[in-house]
């Protein structure tokens, strides 16, 4: 990752837009540059820019948010960062922008915008605020805490690494490396391991114990199955003869029954028949008058025309007399309008000549008037601006007198504040003093949560190990309760079965029930058995001995004993194999209730482990916060001692104090500066302003000799156009005139258009009444003809006259319905004849097939008696099927355990090896082994950079301890120091390596090309600083460009590339140097 370009806008000290191009030739040339400037100028600002635009986030404050911004530069509305950067993914422009309501100095704080863009195109890639962080760590490889730790190392972060503890340094390795999946793998490693043995000891719970059937067993019980399937099938042939004879009897019910509704329906067709034989009549007779329709309304629309032709021609005669009468009036109002208009223009006419001489002299006078007037505003104009310019004059005098003022006391205060004046320089640094100050004070107090809850997370962890363990003793007695109770019931149930299976106690039954089937039918056959003499066959099964044909029958009673006492031994005997299924039930639970409670002992003894290593851990970090907090104190007081401060017992109020004196201190400078500035603009001001009273005094005698001479000339005007005209108006004369002989115009034209319009009537009546007169002539004749041929044809339909047609008539809709009442009564009739025919013949056809001469309640007793015979055999074959069914399960099931137990204690060999050599409950085993590749590696990139730094020192691994770091002096005789040790130059030299480092770590998975040191070569003697620029300077044979950040005068002359922060009035600060620039 490369940064190419850097936009920022009031950040900090730093107002205004600014521009750095991180790919200016400068840069490209020397590969290094120094960032320098006083302390507090500005200089980690232009980092935090970088961090901001990509994660919304700085090293100093953490993440920028709605509820406060430390960042934004005082009395600004806004603040933006914007970064242009170049990954293995492509480049891309990642924008941050926070603003206040109205961007107003004072308006509420906004929600932030972040966005993400391609670079070339301008492309939005995500806008949203809330994604566009997850789009910035996949195009760039790495999230904020990975980014400070490889590229920029913000300031007082070098020895993060160093000074970190075991747990600490192990996460940070995660974050740099991607090596979190070791602690993962570990995990699920423990996790699989436990599932598996688990799985292996359900199976072997499962094996079942039930008894299975021997060869004779299963062969007696398929015979059977055989003889009762072939008694089903003649059963159920026999069911369906007589159902098939119950439904021929049902046939000729339901036919007799139809045949005596059809009859019915006949009879009630022909009354409704006769009923309707009168309507049938009167619709033939409207369908003969229906052939009338086309001449009778022929006849009759020649009559009504003739009606109202005659009627038109009467009114339009007696219309043509009286137009007559109105016409000669009409031509006697025309010739007098004409007159009239005619002597109106002559009048007009005549006028012209006096109207355009009146208006000249009008036209003067109101050009006259108009220029006194200007005159007179004129004047007044200048009244009133010479009165504001007296009234000008003596404001800004009052001003200057009050601003000199308060010059004097302004003055006063700057020189009785001059200590003030270092706070602008070195207030931002202590700001950051004050800040770790806080921030190791919140860690001490968090530390000390952290040690009350480590306490108790170790005593809930010994109390956690104590429960588990009797837990799992109260477990272990339910075991041995279920093992008994499941021995003492299978004993029950050996003494009941007296060395039998369960399977042959119910063949007893079976052959017992058959037997006394057998013995009941014998006995139903006693008359038969009575007859049978010895020597002769039976007629029933061939036989020539009769055992009982004279008595000596079997008693069916001690029959039904054996059945009753096999059938109770059957009952317990299922009573106690369901009772012995829920004890092994409530076993297996008991066993997995065990199993987990003996994991729960393991977990607990792990954490009371872990929880007293934490303890511990806590309790070391506390002692050294501690140490840091008096410390930084310590150096906190030494810094503001100039202020005239010596305690910190408010560390709060005293910053906002420095903060406001601060702030009391540019804002007199300011004042000062502002004040000098004024005065000098108001003495400006009055001078200009008395020399335009001068010049307004000339102009206003200048003007009453122009206005005087005006007066004059208007006098002489007005009293000629007296004398012409008086005090009329021409243009009123003229339209009065005008407006009369538009009237006798209009006037005209009217009398004109309404004799025309009335001649015009005149000559269409007279036409109509010709036109009606021959139309009532020729219709005449045409009516005399159509009324003789309509009564011919009145006679050929049997009608006497028109009255008589009439009275036939009927709508087309009454027609319609009589024809279809009729057309249905006759449908009904055929219809019903049909249908009688064939159920007749159905009837004769069904009574010829004599399927059965029994009646259909015996028929119902036959089926009943032979549903129960079938449902009885098919539970005999439903048994026999069950038993073997369930046999074949048990012997399946039984065989593919042992399979499935045998593979499952395959794949628990795999697991558990797999899991004493990488798997642990929390996951440290497998990850503290990776870790220590890792950090071995690190270290061996560490010497690679503190080789080129110096000879002295080599970096190792702790022995006993993977994850410490220990330092090999060469200059003593390779004595192994602890880093602990190390001077505050040596601390930042092994911290400087141990950073690149990471950093080369980090590159193996994101290409690093730029990288930003923040401060910390102070603590470097000259040759140990020369040695370290040069080793940073070597990076850029690799492709980087290296910043380093400092105000040491050593650094600014080792290295020519330099980007200066100078602070200016007001506590704003500008950049300068290659590729920067103010955007205006």
């Amino acid at each position: 990752m490369k940064i190419l370009e850097l936009r920022l806008r009031n950040l900090n000290s730093l107002y205004g837009d600014w521009h750095i191009d991180f790919s200016h030739s400068e840069f490209t040339t020397n590969g290094i540059f120094a960032l320098t400037g006083p302390t507090g100028a500005g200089k980690s600002t232009i980092l935090d820019a970088i961090c901001l635009a990509l994660y919304g986030a700085t090293p100093r404050l953490g993440r920028i948010t709605k509820s406060g911004n430390d960042i934004m530069s005082r009395n600004s509305g806004d603040c933006m960062a914007e970064v242009v950067f170049q990954s293995q993914a492509g480049r891309f422009r990642c924008k941050w922008e926070h603003r206040r309501a109205r961007k107003k100095a004072d308006g509420k704080l906004q929600d932030q915008e972040h966005e993400i863009s391609e670079a070339d195109s301008g492309k939005p890639i995500e806008t949203a605020r809330s994604k566009t962080l997850a789009v910035v760590i996949e195009k760039t490889g790495m999230d904020f805490d990975r980014f400070t730790r490889s590229i920029l190392l913000a300031q007082g972060g070098f020895d993060t690494f160093l000074k970190a503890g075991i747990e600490e340094k192990s996460k940070i390795l995660e974050q740099i490396t991607g090596t979190e999946i070791y602690t993962d793998i570990s995990l699920l490693v423990h996790k699989r391991n436990s599932e598996e043995a688990k799985q292996l000891e359900l199976l072997r719970a499962q094996i079942s114990e039930k008894a299975m059937l021997s060869a004779e067993q299963e062969a007696e019980l398929r015979n059977t199955l055989a003889a009762s399937q072939t008694q089903e099938a003649t059963l159920t042939k026999q069911l369906e003869t007589t159902a098939l004879s119950q439904a021929w009897l049902s046939g000729i019910e339901q036919l007799q029954a139809e045949i005596h509704q059809i009859d019915e329906a006949v009879k009630a067709n022909q009354l409704a028949l006769v009923a309707f034989q009168t309507s049938r009549e009167t619709l033939q007779r409207a369908q003969q008058a229906a052939t009338l329709d086309g001449p009778y309304a022929t006849l009759k629309a020649t009559r009504l025309q003739q009606e109202r032709d005659a009627a038109a021609l009467l009114q339009n005669q007696n219309k043509l007399t009286q137009l007559a009468d109105e016409l000669e009036p009409l031509s006697a109002a025309w010739q007098r309008s004409q007159g009239e208009t005619q002597q109106t223009k002559e009048i007009l006419k005549s006028q012209e000549p006096l109207w355009q001489k009146v208006r000249l002299l009008d036209q003067a006078i109101s050009d006259l008037n108009h220029a006194l007037g200007e005159q007179s505003e004129a004047q007044s104009e200048l009244g009133g601006r010479i009165q504001t310019n007296k009234d000008a004059i003596h404001s800004l005098q009052t001003k200057r007198k009050a601003a000199s003022g308060s010059l004097n006391e302004t003055q006063a205060y700057i020189n009785s504040h001059q200590q003030d004046e270092w706070l602008v320089a070195n207030l931002a640094g202590l700001e950051s003093q004050f800040a770790q100050l806080q921030q190791l004070k919140t860690q001490q107090a968090q530390k000390q949560n952290q040690i009350q809850s480590a306490k108790a997370a170790l005593k809930a962890a010994q109390d956690a190990f104590t429960k588990a363990e009797q837990e799992t003793e109260i477990k272990q007695k339910a075991i041995d309760e279920c093992l008994a109770a499941v021995a003492d019931t299978q004993q029950q149930l050996d003494d009941l079965l007296a060395g039998s299976l369960l399977r042959e106690y119910r063949t007893q039954r079976d052959n017992l029930i058959e037997k006394k089937s057998f013995l009941d039918r014998i006995a139903s056959l006693e008359q038969h058995r009575a007859q049978l003499q010895d020597g002769q066959e039976c007629p029933l099964c061939g036989a020539t001995e009769h055992p009982f044909a004279h008595g000596n029958m079997p008693a069916a009673n001690d029959i039904d004993q054996q059945i009753g006492q096999v059938s109770q031994i059957i009952g317990k005997a299922e009573a106690l194999q369901e009772q012995i299924a829920g004890q092994q039930a409530q076993l297996q639970s008991a066993q997995s209730a065990h199993a987990e409670s003996t994991a729960k002992v393991a977990v607990a003894d792990s954490q009371k482990a872990v929880s007293a290593n934490q303890f511990d851990q806590y309790q070391q970090d506390a002692h050294e916060l501690a140490s840091s907090i008096n410390s930084q104190t310590e150096s906190l007081l030494a810094a503001i001692k100039p202020l005239g401060i010596d305690d910190l017992v408010q560390p709060e109020q005293l910053l906002i104090e420095l903060r406001q004196r601060l702030e009391q201190w540019q804002a007199a400078l300011n004042k000062q500066s502002d004040l000098d500035k004024k005065i000098a603009g108001l003495d400006s001001d009055i001078k200009s302003l008395e020399a335009t009273a001068q010049s307004l005094t000339a102009q206003v005698v200048s003007v009453k000799n122009k206005a005087d001479h005006i007066s004059q000339r208007l006098g002489e005007q007005q009293h000629d156009r007296t004398e012409l005209f008086g005090e009329k108006q021409p243009d009123q004369e003229q339209q009065q005139l005008q407006t009369q002989l538009q009237y006798c115009e209009t006037t005209e034209q009217a009398a004109q258009l309404a004799h025309h319009n009335h001649q015009q009537v005149v000559a269409r009546t007279q036409s109509l009444v010709e036109s009606l007169g021959e139309s009532i002539e020729q219709r005449t004749a045409t009516l005399s003809e159509l009324t003789t041929a309509f009564e011919r044809q009145l006679q050929a339909q049997g009608f006497v006259d028109e009255t008589t047609l009439l009275a036939a008539i009927l709508s087309a809709e009454q027609r319609q319905a009589l024809s279809q009442k009729a057309a249905e009564l006759d449908t009904a009739k055929t219809q019903h004849q049909t249908t009688l025919k064939d159920r007749q013949g159905r009837l004769v056809e069904e009574t010829a097939k004599e399927l059965t001469d029994k009646t259909a309640e015996q028929l119902q007793i036959e089926a009943a008696e032979f549903s129960e015979r079938l449902k009885e055999i098919q539970q005999i074959i439903n048994t026999c099927q069950y038993d073997l069914k369930k046999d074949a399960e048990v012997k399946a099931s039984n065989q593919q355990k042992q399979l499935a137990i045998q593979a499952q204690a395959n794949e628990c060999h795999r697991w558990q090896q797999l899991h004493d050599l990488i798997g642990s409950s929390d996951g440290k085993k497998y990850r503290n082994f990776a870790q220590g590749l890792t950090f071995e590696i690190m270290v061996a990139h560490a010497n690679r950079q503190l080789e080129k730094m110096t000879d002295r020192y080599l970096l190792i691994r702790d022995e006993q301890e993977p994850l410490v770091l220990n330092v090999v002096d060469n200059y003593q005789a390779g004595e192994i120091r602890s880093t602990k040790n190390l001077s505050g130059g040596e601390s930042f030299i092994v911290s400087l390596t141990l950073a690149l480092g990471l950093s080369s770590m980090a590159s193996q998975k994101v290409r690093v090309d730029s990288l930003f040191l923040d401060e910390g070569f102070g603590t470097l003697d000259e040759d140990t600083l020369e040695t370290a620029l040069d080793a940073l300077a070597s990076l850029h044979q690799e492709g980087k460009l290296i910043g380093v950040i400092s105000h040491i005068e050593a650094l600014k002359n080792r290295i020519a590339c330099q980007i200066e922060v100078k602070p200016r009035h007001g506590g704003q600060s500008e950049i300068s140097g290659p590729g920067c620039q103010k955007v205006v």
